[in-house]
């Protein structure tokens, strides 16, 4: 394994970013150190250095963690609440569109549409983010995925029209995939590289509270407002709920520091560094003068700066080519990531999500069993 002991004799705060990304070198994991020339004597595999990076208590990144995922607990929501939503009587007589039944009824391609076109939306959010996360920071991106969501969801509250509702169910999925792009990025921006791992489960967490959150939802509505296909508040609660956590959502996310990696990038404001530190500080709960904090600052901004002129330098084609032949592997990670999630969907448990309540009301059961579905998913 290789050691600090290798390093040039030149002094460590002079070491190109460049020899420091080949050495996989995260100075934040080594808390055995009290200044940079300490850093220098440690060796990366002695027993005594700590494995989960300098951070003084964990609570403070939990905390902040918690409250990004808060923007991804709003789409673990949606998948709770939106197969149910539109088989309540009182949504199918408001917005059915095949008056020939009696009562009325959506056409299955209707249906269809209304639960997939926030697919879409979250395949045009996603790609969105590229735009959105350099220019305004994970941050704002959250809380504008956030809006999106109540927007959404007060679209379908306005409807009189199943259309209209259509384009609600279509703002909704914009801020899903926003969400999906923007939390695990900005998590693993805050979070130590030892703990990345951990940190970033606690978003498949939330996304699972916010399905069984929904599931429970839609069981007390179903209770409580009854099955009356002129009563609002049968499908009205769950989208006024959902309202309330995304506000929940655009508040707490001003609470958490900004990501480091995007205020050191952002070289047109010269306060960035100092924000960047505290950023590393507050969410390390360190003080704001450790010399680590400034230490993982300066190569931080270092890495960024040779990345981005390494990046402004190449054409398209030179690009491309860094992901084919890049190391360490980045094309057999990207596929492996792209199969991952298609084969994910290929089990069917989107479907059951979904259309839940259809298939158990064939059976004469509905809501309860969705519950039963959706209960084992959070254990």
């Amino acid at each position: 394994m290789d050691t600090l002991r290798e390093l040039p004799p030149a002094p460590y705060e002079n070491v190109p970013a460049e020899y420091l990304m080949r050495q996989k070198i995260t100075i934040m994991g080594y808390p055995e150190v009290a200044n940079l020339d300490d850093l220098k004597a440690l060796s990366l595999d002695d027993e005594n250095v700590e494995p989960f990076g300098l951070v003084n208590s964990y609570l403070p990144l939990t905390l902040y963690t918690v409250a990004i995922a808060s923007g991804a607990m709003l789409f673990g929501y949606d998948i709770g609440t939106v197969g149910a939503i539109v088989d309540m009587s009182a949504f199918v007589e408001k917005f059915g569109d095949n008056v020939t039944t009696n009562p009325k009824s959506f056409h299955d391609l209707t249906k269809g549409v209304l639960i997939g076109i926030s697919s879409l939306g979250g395949c045009i959010g996603g790609l969105g983010t590229t735009q959105l996360i350099p220019a305004l920071g994970p941050r704002c991106t959250i809380f504008i995925a956030a809006v999106c969501v109540c927007l959404g969801n007060m679209t379908i509250l306005l409807s009189e029209v199943w259309f209209q509702a259509l384009g609600g169910r279509l703002i909704y999925g914009l801020g899903n995939g926003m969400v999906c792009v923007a939390c695990p990025m900005f998590i693993s921006e805050l979070a130590p590289t030892r703990t990345r791992g951990l940190f970033i489960s606690i978003l498949q967490l939330q996304i699972t509270i916010g399905i069984i959150t929904g599931a429970i939802t839609m069981y007390v509505s179903n209770s409580v407002f009854g099955d009356n296909r002129n009563n609002f508040f049968q499908y009205g609660y769950p989208l006024l709920q959902g309202m309330a956590l995304s506000l929940v959502a655009c508040a707490v996310i001003f609470m958490v520091p900004e990501s480091p990696t995007w205020l050191v990038s952002q070289e047109q404001d010269t306060d960035n560094f100092e924000k960047a530190k505290s950023s590393v500080a507050r969410s390390r709960k360190l003080p704001f003068d450790h010399p680590l904090v400034e230490a993982y600052v300066e190569n931080l901004a270092s890495m960024t700066k040779v990345i981005t002129a390494e990046e402004e330098g190449k054409d398209a084609s030179v690009r491309l080519q860094s992901l084919r032949r890049g190391q360490p592997k980045y094309l057999l990670r990207v596929l492996t990531g792209i199969a991952l999630s298609c084969f994910q969907q290929g089990t069917g448990i989107n479907y059951f999500f979904f259309f839940g309540t259809s298939i158990f009301r064939t059976v004469g059961s509905d809501y309860q069993s969705l519950l039963a579905l959706k209960g084992p998913n959070y254990l």
